[in-house]
């Protein structure tokens, strides 16, 4: 009798941990469970955050909203050398700019603002339209190019400085603040192009093409180098790197090239407004693709804005059929523009896009093979 007395109190030893342990766990996993359907769940009227489940169970927020940068975009910079003036004007038919160029730069590139006033710039009028052309850039900590900066102000009176870090990643900052600097300065301007202080930017052309339009594309015009279904760049050795925690899609949305597009009045504001709802995204053509699709925004592919490096190739032909060339060499840029105004300029038979096909298609003992630039076509 005393020895199944001294059992049952063993075995009752052996229980009561059993049990104790067997209501921890389940306590455990029902907290465990409230906590991963408050963590899924979001927060009431936030479900549409939720925008799928991957491989392991692991709830991914939409790509609008996985970001865990704050809203930097947001902040209120202030344009530390400004110019606000310039858009007081009016012209023939349109009361105020017609057609407003801000160009994107960095505070030392002085060179490349010089040339670009110096060539294509330089054009303030279209059919007694008003064009007006400024260059925004970003702080630099070198108190000497900062004084050369304002220097250059105010000898042209043509420079926007916002206090933010310039930098390459910074460049999304760089353009919303541009939009926001046409709202706040110049609101009636027709038309709104950004531009890299690299390119060539035919203002004849464009200003034609714009001049053309029936009015009601005017207003929520996004026009350039339309790109679909790219993918990011997963590996972290590249420029252009991009986790899956930035955009867990396989594509990002369908967006304009960024070295140059066209906007309409009214898309500079829908694009403003879409840009202070949305998280800050690193790159900039992508992050307006982002915000346009917000706006509900049409974009319109303009093969004539051409997003390809042009580089050291040349052909006056090629150029001249084109409104933007992106990243030409710094002096093929001169050599175009003095062949531009010059009356000895080449005779052209096609240009632009059509020069490709023709080089591959006339004979290289033929008078208009060298007119037309072909031996670089060919060697491209």
């Amino acid at each position: 009798m005393r020895g199944r007395r001294v059992k049952g109190v063993l075995y009752v030893m052996i229980l009561i941990p059993l049990v104790i342990f067997v209501i921890v766990e389940l306590t455990r996993s029902r907290c465990h469970g409230r906590n991963s359907e408050s963590v899924t769940r979001v927060k009431s009227g936030d479900e549409h955050l939720i925008d799928k489940t991957d491989a392991v169970g692991r709830h991914v927020l939409s790509h609008e909203w996985k970001h865990t940068k704050e809203f930097l975009h947001k902040e209120s910079y202030n344009f530390t050398i400004n110019n606000p003036e310039v858009c007081h004007t009016t012209g023939r038919l349109h009361d105020g700019v017609f057609l407003l160029v801000i160009v994107v730069t960095t505070p030392q590139n002085f060179v490349q603002r010089l040339q670009f006033r110096q060539t294509w710039g330089s054009r303030t009028q279209f059919k007694d339209e008003q064009i007006r052309t400024l260059f925004l850039t970003g702080r630099t900590p070198n108190s000497t190019m900062q004084y050369k900066l304002k220097a250059e102000n105010d000898k042209h009176g043509d420079i926007i400085q916002a206090d933010f870090e310039d930098s390459y990643l910074n460049l999304t900052l760089k353009t919303i603040l541009a939009l926001r600097w046409t709202l706040q300065h110049c609101p009636k301007a027709l038309y709104f192009l950004k531009s890299d202080d690299d390119m060539i930017v035919s203002y004849e052309k464009l200003s034609e093409y714009l001049y053309s339009l029936p009015w009601k594309r005017v207003p929520r015009l996004y026009m350039g180098t339309l790109l679909v279904n790219k993918p990011p760049f997963r590996s972290k050795h590249h420029k252009w790197y991009t986790s899956y925690d930035e955009w867990p899609e396989k594509h990002f949305p369908p967006y304009i090239s960024g070295p140059a597009y066209v906007l309409g009045h009214s898309t500079v504001k829908e694009l403003y407004s879409a840009a202070m709802e949305t998280p800050f995204f690193k790159f900039e053509d992508v992050f307006m693709g982002i915000c346009a699709r917000k706006a509900y925004l049409t974009l319109s592919h303009n093969h004539d804005l051409p997003d390809f490096r042009m580089g050291d190739h040349y052909s006056y032909c090629l150029y001249d059929g084109y409104i933007t060339i992106h990243h030409a060499a710094s002096n093929l840029r001169w050599r175009y523009w003095k062949e531009l105004r010059s009356s000895q300029r080449p005779n052209c038979t096609v240009t632009g896009w059509e020069v490709f096909d023709y080089c591959s298609d006339v004979d290289d003992f033929d008078p208009t093979y060298a007119v037309h630039g072909c031996e670089t076509i060919q060697n491209w």
